[in-house]
């Protein structure tokens, strides 16, 4: 049985007949706090007298995907953006049906003496999202930021974004939780997905893989698992002791280390800061794209594994973004980076902060996820 969709508002098929009527669909599975995307095209060319119906802007829709082997997956719930019809073609855009309109509303408000998951469980409160807080990010201090003419939905992105985490709406959620950990914010780890190069769309050479040091701190560590690897640099950063009255520091990483401009108001703050920067710039060292046949059980946030590639490339990645394309066949795209726990491609311990003392603070041990023949654990729909 070859690849298919179905479109559904309220449970029921929209009338298009998708089998013989779908020229291309493509869901775009979208990491951290980027919005996923849904776009369709029909033939829309009408059948006797009756004009062909066209979908009404703001209505929530549904897609499912199977590969043809496998049952249908529910790939998430969608709003219209938009529709054209033009020589018989219509074209249709969604985005993700997880904003409600007040949460992108700009508002004025200045936060004192609160916590980043107060205030993420206070924009929830008022936006009518069930609140789902990283334990760790949540406990971070905010002695103080101002709001100004600013969306909660801006706002809690960019301090999200200071310590590396993100905040974004999910199934009726607002989640707080840490950038390529490998795991969900309850702490239930991610599955791998394997390639080999067989796999790959196109030939056993059609991918794309990209390394740049400049990207780390310090000083650039080359590639794990090759002759030129060492050890990156890490970062320090400075706060103000108001209790000794002096300027302190506080490192993450080995040296040699690059100095943040910016001055926080706390230890706890600079160790949360450097330590985003370090994981960040790991991250973003290394990006790894490919094509393998469409499985609608890859999402986004899984890891991915290589086997049998080239030698020095890192085995372990974080998948950013998988896009799923209907087109004639069905075929899945992946966009990933490092996965931050990598070295040499295995999952190792977190990082170590220390303050200007040398005292050493031990780092978080990370989970590593177990292998599946499938990537993402979504519920099966029937057809």
């Amino acid at each position: 049985m070859k690849p298919y969709a179905r479109l559904r508002r309220g449970g029921i098929d929209l009338p298009y007949d998708l089998d013989q009527r779908l020229l291309s669909l493509e869901v775009t599975d979208e990491a951290e706090d980027k919005s996923d995307a849904l776009s369709f095209e029909v033939d829309a060319r009408p059948e006797g007298v009756s004009p062909f119906p066209l979908p009404p802007i703001g209505v929530e829709l549904s897609c499912l995907l199977s590969d043809g082997i496998g049952q249908l997956r529910d790939m998430g719930r969608y709003i219209i953006d938009s529709a054209s019809l033009s020589y018989g073609t219509l074209s249709v855009k969604c985005h993700a049906a997880n904003l409600v309109e007040s949460y992108r509303t700009p508002r004025f408000q200045s936060h004192h003496g609160s916590t980043l998951g107060e205030m993420v469980q206070a924009a929830a409160a008022r936006h009518g999202y069930e609140p789902v807080i990283d334990s760790e990010l949540g406990a971070i201090e905010i002695p103080h930021q101002d709001q100004f003419s600013e969306s909660d939905m801006s706002f809690l992105t960019r301090l999200a974004q200071k310590f590396d985490g993100v905040a974004r709406p999910m199934d009726g959620r607002l989640v707080l939780a840490r950038r390529g950990t490998g795991q969900e914010v309850n702490g239930a780890a991610f599955d791998i997905i394997t390639i080999k190069p067989k796999d790959c769309i196109g030939g056993e050479s059609a991918f794309t893989f990209d390394y740049s040091g400049r990207e780390e701190g310090g000083a650039a560590g080359g590639i794990s698992g090759t002759e030129t690897a060492r050890e990156p640099g890490g970062y320090r950063a400075h706060f103000y002791d108001r209790a000794a009255g002096v300027k302190d520091f506080v490192e993450v990483g080995k040296a040699p280390f690059c100095d943040l401009r910016q001055t926080e108001v706390s230890r706890a703050s600079a160790e949360a800061v450097a330590a985003s920067e370090l994981n960040q710039k790991t991250r973003g060292a290394g990006s790894f794209s490919v094509k393998v046949l469409g499985n609608p059980d890859i999402r986004a946030e899984c890891l991915l594994e290589l086997s049998g590639f080239n030698p020095g490339i890192p085995t372990l990645w974080r998948i950013k973004t998988a896009t799923h394309s209907l087109q004639g066949g069905y075929e899945t795209g992946l966009t990933c980076e490092l996965y931050k726990g990598a070295s040499g491609g295995k999952p190792t311990s977190g990082n170590t902060a220390s303050s200007g003392k040398q005292e050493n603070v031990p780092g978080r041990a990370k989970k590593t996820a177990g292998k599946s023949k499938y990537g993402w654990s979504a519920p099966y729909v029937e057809g």
